[in-house]
Parts: structure tokens; C-alpha cells; sequence
């Protein structure tokens, strides 16, 4: 009996071992753990927020045109260059018109020379007049000479104001000369980037071709769509309304600048324009801009730290807790709410922990070592964005097995 029963338990603890050896073999083969920090997914009352999307565009764009027709003699920029107000960008062949500057210039002086002779004149005959008038009061002059210096007066006078009407004409003409030398000078309304180049070097162009396309970057809008059950939470000036642009990296909150008074009669949807800053020149038109209006309803909704959202090809997903290994969930980040995000998500549990640093290169079924893991009789410091203790990350305690699953 008792030989029978030492071989049963002899049996038994070899057993015991040679399961330990395979389970210490597979440890060993297996995936090693990852060392993370946790957050947790909480459900909590949030006013929603409805999405909706549009895109950026230029406050100012503008395309520059010939004023004259003529043979491009200047044109070294390039497209995606810098341009000052006032800087020049293109110039037309202006011998010409410089020609016809100077030419008109001297017709001007010719017309002033006119003048000072005519002027001189009528002092002349003003003198003269003067000279009979008080010779007829003594009796010296008869009327016939009196009548005759009047009229010289009068003929001079005419003589100066027909000369100084000459030199007007010839100095219009002098302006308008030079305003065609002027036009000859294609010049920058305003700073900003060109973004279309219409001719090159020695091409002819007429009046009315466009020469090159220039748009402001210093301010841009966004200009998004939005429902028309949602007129009354953005039609007030004060409204603010949460933008992401994706392709800046960039997430933002402004006042509406403007609502444009037309709702489209199929869509249901009227536009909304807000004026960005840009003077980093970060954000450029035509990219995709999504807004978040709040709708004013509340409801209980699933949030998790935004660290926690990382994505593959299939879309957004998260690492939770799931009894000491890594599993991931789908989710759909729905809005922004400061360092959280709320989601939509069918395998993600509320109070799940959720992985929020070390998740970049984890995959599912990897064991766990929690470093923000609370201790025994210490208070819980889960959640995101809190760091552990010097003790805790030296013990790396694995959380229990089914926490947060």
C-alpha cells in the first residue's frame, strides 16, 4: 500500500514538473512582454458634437492681366515664389511708350512756353489799357483808342486762357503716357505666393491676357457644410466651432466668421466661413477640414486619453488590458474633448485600460507589464498622464489577470 501510494505521488509531482518545464519553455518561446503605461475608458455625460466636413480656401486670390499688349521683357519668377506688395512680377517691352513719354514731355514745355508769352502779352495790353483810361479822364485819349485797348485786353485774356487749356491737354497727355509705361508693369496687389505662371520670357501678350495667379497665405478660411438643424447653434457671432485639418496635424477652435444666407434646396446644407491666421503659411487651400458643432444634446459617451487612438489601414483601434495581455479594439473617434477623445466602439467595455504609451509597436495576445499599475494600499494612479513611482516601475507588476478585460 504505501509503495503504490509514494509511486502515485512520485508520479503526480513529476507531472507537476514536467508541466512547469513545458510552461517555462513556452514563456520563453513566446512574445515578450511589453512594458506600458494605462489610461482607462471611461463612460461619462458629454454634450455631442455632429461632424461635418469642408475644406480651406484663399481669402484673397487674384489674377494679374496685361493692361497693354506687348512682348514680355521681364519674368523671373516661378511658381510657389514669394511676392511682396508692390513687387514687380512682369514687365512689357516699354521703348515705345517711354518714346512717347518724352515726346509728350516736350509738347508739355512747348505748352508752358505759350503760355508765359500769352501771359505776357495780356500784362502788356493790361498796362496799356490802364495808361488810356487815365489819359481819356484828362481828356488825352479818344474813345476809339479806349475801345481799342479794351478789346486787346479781352483777346489777350482769351489768348492765355486757350494756351493754359493747351498745356492742360499736353499734361493729360504726359499722365496718361506715363500711366501706359506704368501698366507696362505688371506689379503684386498684395503678399502672398504665385500659383500659376500664364506666359514665360519673350512671349507676345494682348490686353486682357492673364499673365500670373497670385493668392494670399497670410489668412485663410475654412468654409464647411453644415445641416440646417444646426442653423441656431452657429448663427451667432460668438459661436466657436472645433477644426481638424488633418494634413497640418492641426486641431483649432475659432469663431465663426460669417453664415452665407442660402441653404442648398437638395443637400439641406448652408455654409459657414471662419478666417484662419496663417502666417506660418501651414495650411494652404483646397486641403480637407472637418468640424465639430455642438449640438446642445447630452448623452453618456465612451472616452478614452488620445494617446490611446492608433491607427492601420483598416482605421482607428486602441490596446486595452485584457487579463495581463494586449487585445485591440475598433473604435471610431468621434470628437475631441482636451486631452480625450470620445469614441464609438462595440468591443471596447467602459473601464477598460486602455494602453497609452508603448502601444506603437505592441500586437494582439502580447503580455503585459503595467507600469502605472496601482499598488496594494496605495492610491490608484491609472489614469492617463500621471506617472508611476520609482518603486513601481521597478517592480513592473503585471496587473491581475481579467482586470479591465
Amino acid at each position: 500500500m504505501r509503495t503504490n501510494l509514494m509511486r502515485r505521488i512520485g508520479a503526480v509531482v513529476l507531472g507537476a514538473v514536467l508541466c512547469g518545464l513545458g510552461a517555462h519553455a513556452s514563456a520563453q518561446n513566446g512574445p515578450p512582454p511589453a512594458k506600458v503605461y494605462v489610461g482607462e475608458a471611461t463612460m461619462t455625460p458629454i454634450e455631442q458634437k455632429r461632424r461635418v466636413t469642408g475644406e480651406l480656401r484663399a481669402v484673397r486670390r487674384s489674377l494679374l492681366a496685361a493692361e497693354h499688349e506687348g512682348i514680355v521683357e521681364q519674368f523671373d519668377l516661378h511658381e510657389g515664389d514669394s511676392v511682396e506688395k508692390g513687387q514687380i512680377v512682369a514687365v512689357h517691352r516699354d521703348d515705345l511708350a517711354k518714346i512717347e513719354v518724352t515726346q509728350t514731355e516736350a509738347m508739355v514745355r512747348a505748352a508752358e512756353g505759350d503760355l508765359a508769352v500769352e501771359l505776357a502779352t495780356l500784362a502788356h495790353e493790361k498796362l496799356d489799357f490802364e495808361s488810356i483810361t487815365e489819359l481819356r479822364k484828362r481828356g488825352s485819349a479818344s474813345q476809339s483808342e479806349f475801345d481799342q485797348a479794351s478789346t486787346d485786353v479781352t483777346a489777350a485774356e482769351a489768348r492765355v486762357k486757350r494756351a493754359q487749356g493747351d498745356l492742360a491737354g499736353r499734361k493729360a497727355q504726359l499722365a496718361l503716357a506715363r500711366q501706359q509705361v506704368e501698366q507696362l508693369t505688371v506689379r503684386a496687389p498684395f503678399a502672398g505666393r504665385i500659383v500659376d505662371k500664364r506666359v514665360e520670357l519673350g512671349e507676345w501678350v494682348s490686353k486682357g491676357d492673364a499673365v500670373v495667379q497670385i493668392l494670399s497665405l497670410a489668412e485663410i478660411e475654412a468654409v464647411i457644410d453644415v445641416p440646417e438643424q444646426l442653423f441656431e447653434q452657429v448663427r451667432n457671432e460668438k459661436a466657436r466651432v472645433e477644426l481638424r485639418i488633418a494634413a497640418a496635424d492641426l486641431t483649432i477652435v475659432e469663431r465663426v466668421t460669417a453664415v452665407v444666407p442660402d441653404v442648398d434646396p437638395l443637400s439641406r446644407l448652408f455654409r459657414v466661413r471662419i478666417v484662419l491666421s496663417n502666417e506660418n503659411e501651414l495650411l494652404r487651400p483646397g486641403m480637407a477640414v472637418i468640424g465639430y458643432i455642438a449640438t446642445g444634446v447630452t448623452e453618456p459617451t465612451l472616452t478614452v486619453p488620445k494617446d490611446a487612438v492608433i491607427r492601420d489601414n483598416a482605421g482607428e483601434f486602441v490596446y486595452f488590458n485584457a487579463g495581463g495581455f494586449s487585445a485591440p479594439a475598433r473604435v471610431t473617434s468621434l470628437f475631441g474633448i482636451g486631452d480625450r477623445v470620445a469614441v464609438r466602439s462595440l468591443g471596447l467595455p467602459p473601464g477598460a485600460q486602455v494602453v497609452i504609451e508603448g502601444n506603437e509597436r505592441m500586437f494582439p495576445g502580447q503580455p503585459l507589464i503595467i507600469l502605472n499599475a496601482p499598488q496594494e494600499g496605495a492610491p490608484d494612479i491609472t489614469d492617463a498622464g500621471e506617472s508611476p513611482s520609482d518603486e513601481q516601475a521597478a517592480t513592473g507588476e503585471r496587473a491581475p489577470d481579467g482586470q479591465g478585460g
